[in-house]
């Protein structure tokens, strides 16, 4: 894994240097921190970046009780939650895009029939199953991260909590069909491959992430500086992320930044490769930016 930038689209460099701002959105795990540690290099260029009148948001699957105080209190200039269900303009709340209740109990009985795991992430809370949360914890377990969170279980449901589900997240114990269904119902997916491996042998844990087809981390980035009332064409929007779930922000930004650790299916759809997280990843994507 090399230590310095790379530039995989050298044809794509002239759009990072034309005069107007940049619009940076950040994806947070293994991007901006690992496991919420921020490097001083990270905070000293999102702050220099703004101090020079360029624009930098956050852009994660994340629920907003998922989110850390000090990154609400760092007040940046805007919060793309929920996979791009759940929008702040700084920590002042814009708008929540819920998915509709009866697409979300036709996506939970085909989970529930085909014995996969999940968790509604809702604004007031995550509902789990027994099988998501015994998976789930024993990964972070594994990371030595806490878990935490506003969590229950998914039997303590109440019919108005579904009325605010953000997204569903699952994994089971291996692949099954999943991506028909979830279209057919109206759910885009998001699939993590090879990231979870508990018994430390080379077996496969599927997981991943649903997102109502109608909203995701793509079009955020667009309906935030819009509900800001922000000019669109005065700035050059800039994804910054890692991960499979990613994909679709980086794929629908002007510039796409993937990190050091990004596979092969992330840096196919990203112009630029920047450094680990840790080792100084975010600066150095952010001097390429000509932000600094």
């Amino acid at each position: 894994m090399s230590n310095q930038i790379q530039v995989l689209k050298p044809e794509k460099l002239d759009i990072i240097q034309s005069a107007k701002k940049k619009a940076i959105f950040l994806d947070l795990d293994g991007t901006f921190w690992d496991r919420q540690i921020v490097p001083n290099s990270a905070w000293r260029a999102v702050n220099q970046a703004r101090e020079n009148g360029h624009l930098v948001f956050v852009n994660t699957g994340r629920p907003a009780h998922f989110i850390p105080q000090f990154l609400w209190d760092a007040k940046l200039d805007g919060y793309c939650l929920a996979a791009g269900m759940d929008l702040y303009a700084k920590d002042q709340h814009l708008v929540s895009f819920f998915v509709k209740p009866e697409l979300t109990k036709k996506m939970v009985q085909y989970l529930e029939e085909h014995d996969f795991g999940y968790a509604l992430e809702t604004a007031k809370g995550i509902y789990e199953t027994q099988q998501y949360i015994d998976r789930h914890d024993q990964y972070f377990q594994k990371k030595g991260m806490e878990i935490k969170g506003n969590r229950h279980l998914m039997s303590e449901i109440t019919e108005e909590a579904y009325n605010y589900v953000l997204k569903i997240s699952f994994n089971a114990d291996t692949e099954k069909p999943l991506r028909d269904a979830a279209a057919e119902i109206g759910f885009d997916i998001l699939e993590y491959r090879h990231r979870f491996n508990p018994e430390g042998d080379d077996s496969d844990f599927y997981r991943g992430e649903l997102t109502w087809n109608a909203h995701n981390k793509a079009n955020a980035m667009e309906t935030v500086l819009s509900a800001m009332n922000l000019d669109r064409d005065q700035y050059v929007i800039v994804a910054i992320g890692d991960a499979e779930n990613d994909i679709p922000m980086l794929e629908a930004a002007d510039f796409a930044i993937c990190m050091g650790h990004a596979n092969e299916e992330v840096e196919a759809v990203s112009d630029v490769k920047t450094t680990l997280c840790q080792d100084d990843g975010i600066w150095n994507a952010f001097a390429l930016l000509q932000v600094l």
